[in-house]
């Protein structure tokens, strides 16, 4: 049995329900095949999982977000769909080794989506998405999120070609035979 610390209880979660979903997460961290291969992508052991803390949280803005190799995630996620759970973790997953292995884009950009280090973790968000919802979906998706973010009109294209470099050679990494109801 995992144990996990909960620095602060959301108003509306009980620190039962929140350690259960928790602890649902890094059990499928722990079994995907994509997150498998994220790992070992980032060189790290799977087994830090359990050492990584994870919480759903009322006071940030932002839907998921990483904090000295802490996720946070906000608290109106917590009854999602958990496949849109799991696509956040993929991203903030991304962000956690990038503090590890000390890699930090200085912000400078004047747009989100030109930080290189949020580039590259939409990349495998995006591609964990392809390999549960299909390639179009991601894409369609990534469009959305490039509108979301109010990105130059003139220049959507090729940021819809950077985020989503790579899918032409996705193949299902992610193991839906959990028989979980959830699709990953």
């Amino acid at each position: 049995m995992n144990y996990y610390i909960i620095k602060e209880s959301s108003k509306n979660l009980s620190v039962r329900s929140k350690l259960k979903k928790i602890d649902k997460i890094k059990n499928f961290i722990g079994k995907d095949k994509y997150f498998k291969y994220l790992f070992k992508k980032y060189k790290k052991d799977l087994s830090m999982v359990d050492e990584i803390p994870i919480d759903f949280v009322n006071d940030i803005e932002v839907s998921a977000q990483t904090i000295n190799g802490s996720i946070k995630l906000n608290s109106k996620l917590f009854n999602k769909p958990f496949s849109l759970i799991m696509r956040y973790v993929v991203h903030e997953m991304v962000h956690v080794f990038q503090h590890i292995d000390g890699l930090k884009d200085d912000g400078s950009k004047k747009n989100y989506l030109d930080n290189k280090d949020e580039v590259e973790a939409f990349q495998e968000q995006i591609k964990f998405d392809a390999n549960n919802k299909g390639k179009e979906e991601a894409v369609s998706y990534t469009k959305k999120l490039i509108k979301f973010h109010k990105y130059p009109k003139n220049k959507r294209d090729q940021k819809l070609d950077e985020l989503t470099e790579g899918l032409e050679d996705v193949e299902n990494n992610t193991d839906k035979s959990r028989g979980d109801g959830e699709g990953g």
